[in-house]
């Protein structure tokens, strides 16, 4: 469940370069949600350095690094080995909400205006 998370929370990210840098601008002191399959919200903040947390369902905190490597974001989560990648979808702004399918079923990622953090 924790790579379909990571994975799907990616999708907020564009595949071009200058929307790209207004996605992410518009991340920066604002939340990006994940809603999995089972109803559970995790919280994501990134900032500007590439840094980000992630504030899972269960409560639990993770940091890690992100970046942008051709058309997809990648995570890296302290502590952990190696890196997890996805590819970005188009345009997307504050208060947007879309679907991101993978194996495990979609998960709807909304950006937050300001920092919150939901609990299922």
């Amino acid at each position: 469940m924790r790579n379909f998370a990571v994975l799907t929370m990616l999708g907020f990210v564009l595949s071009t370069a200058p929307a790209f840098a207004e996605t992410m601008d518009a991340t920066f002191g604002n939340t990006v949600t994940v809603t999995q399959p089972d109803g559970t919200v995790d919280s994501y903040f990134f900032e500007p350095d590439g840094s980000f947390r992630e504030r899972s369902h269960d409560g639990q905190d993770v940091t890690g690094r992100w970046m942008r490597s051709g058309d997809n974001v990648c995570l890296t989560i302290a502590g952990h080995d190696g890196e997890d990648c996805a590819p970005v979808p188009l345009d997307k702004k504050l208060n947007d909400s879309w679907l991101l399918e993978s194996g495990g079923g979609s998960a709807t990622v909304t950006l937050v205006p300001g920092r919150t953090a939901q609990h299922s």
